[in-house]
């Protein structure tokens, strides 16, 4: 009978493994989808936030993008958070004490704080602030990595405590792998709508001295020699 018990769990724990890797298998194909046609940062964050894409059973969830100072994190999007909450972390800076900082601007290693007293212990200046509205006590928070640099982060918070299975750990792990890839073209892109913005602007005001050079060369008096010399010279 104990062995028939053993062997019923053990099935039980194997359908549980199976159900839950295929479950994985689809969050990861959703994502993937929904980044492919992300061309923005904004994009790129609505979609990892979206609660029917990536997260699915965290109760909050938070995506920053780091700035290009490399100082600075912009809370991009969320998803479950208070107003007064959002007030105290859109904007992340190194001098903040915000213990996350680390992680998202500097690569440090993930954190996975499964209850009250772990979260009051990580960051008690947040955990004991008097707040309305339901509290965070369980979180995990793992930065985004491009070419070896932090990006950014992700985010996720629980209102109940929980443990975080390795399994699991290794899942969020590669969730946050495919929102840094995506993150980083969406910066590259960024990057070179600013410098074709630049660019243009730039002719655009090099073509409009040109025209108020013409311009003064034409009314110039001819009689006046050394300024039309002089813009001849131009």
């Amino acid at each position: 009978t104990r062995d028939l018990t053993e062997r019923r769990r053990a099935e039980q724990e194997r359908l549980r493994l199976g159900q839950e890797a295929r479950r994985r298998i689809s969050v990861l194909s959703e994502l993937s989808e929904a980044l492919a046609g992300a061309l923005t940062i904004e994009d790129v964050a609505r979609a990892v936030v979206d609660e029917d894409v990536a997260y699915r059973n965290a109760d909050t969830c938070t995506f920053y993008s780091l700035d290009s100072t490399r100082e600075v994190l912009h809370l991009v999007a969320q998803r479950g958070l208070s107003p007064e909450i959002v007030e105290r972390v859109q904007r992340i800076a190194a001098g903040d004490g915000n213990p996350f900082h680390a992680i998202g601007a500097a690569g440090g290693p993930a954190v996975w704080i499964e209850s009250e007293a772990e979260y009051a212990a990580y960051f008690p200046s947040l955990a004991t602030a008097d707040l309305e509205g339901t509290r965070v006590r369980a979180c995990c928070c793992v930065p985004l990595m491009a070419e070896g640099d932090a990006i950014g982060m992700l985010g996720a918070g629980f209102h109940e405590p929980r443990t975080f299975s390795d399994e699991e750990r290794e899942f969020v792990t590669l969730l946050a792998r495919h929102c840094a890839q995506a993150l980083a073209r969406a910066r590259r892109l960024a990057a070179e709508r600013a410098s074709a913005t630049l660019a243009e602007r730039l002719r655009s005001s090099l073509a409009t001295t040109l025209r108020s050079i013409g311009d003064a060369v034409i009314t110039a008096d001819p009689r006046d020699t050394k300024t039309v010399r002089a813009f001849e010279r131009l």
